[in-house]
């Protein structure tokens, strides 16, 4: 098994920061090491006494689809929760005197809505023109189409499925896109709520 050391310097390979899931929250250096398919790193602890005798683990690390700095940049920006759009709706339906559980799973496990009245079960999404293909805004990727076409259909797929999910459990299903003037969606928020009796 090689050195850390020598991982450094073998055929000067460059080093990037990467965080390996472990309970102890270490931060290690990878070096890159030659390969096809997924990316393989020679992982050693970061810390202060790291030295040549520390031993390499071996792992395989997947390696983001960010086809540049840039790109990185801005997925890393992206927010599941509390984005611009979310937030002043919400000011303006909070001011009205409603009050809602936020980014809240209405059916259990993983299909999370950004705003929920659970009493009168009504549900808001408020969609990122991106990735839930907006028909005026959404630009598809020029670039990695591989990846990024289907994961775009998908997640348009998916909002269907999640809007048929919860209209069959009996929910109301409000889904906005963002580029939508807040004080519109707000009203028609407030408009459907108060329209719909507590179940």
């Amino acid at each position: 098994m090689p050195r850390c050391g020598g991982a450094r310097q073998r055929e000067g390979l460059a080093s990037k920061r990467v965080l390996v899931p472990r309970a102890d929250r270490i931060h290690f250096w990878a070096a890159r090491s030659r390969g096809s398919g997924l990316e393989h790193y020679d992982l050693f602890p970061l810390t202060s006494t790291a030295s040549s005798s520390i031993t390499c683990a071996q792992y395989t690390v997947l390696v983001s689809w960010a086809t540049s700095e840039g790109t990185r940049r801005s997925m890393r920006g992206n927010q599941r929760r509390d984005t611009a759009p979310e937030l002043a709706v919400r000011r303006l339906i909070h001011s009205a005197g409603l009050r809602y559980r936020v980014d809240f799973a209405p059916l259990g496990g993983r299909r999370r809505a950004d705003i929920v009245f659970t009493r009168r079960r009504i549900v808001v999404f408020i969609d990122g023109c991106f990735w839930h293909g907006c028909p005026d805004h959404a630009a598809l990727p020029k670039s990695n189409t591989g990846y990024w076409l289907p994961k775009l259909q998908r997640n348009i797929e998916r909002d269907l499925e999640t809007n048929m999910m919860l209209e069959n459990a009996g929910w109301k299903v409000l889904r906005f896109w963002e580029h939508e003037p807040a004080i519109e969606v707000a009203r028609n928020v407030i408009a459907t709520f108060q329209s719909t009796s507590p179940s």
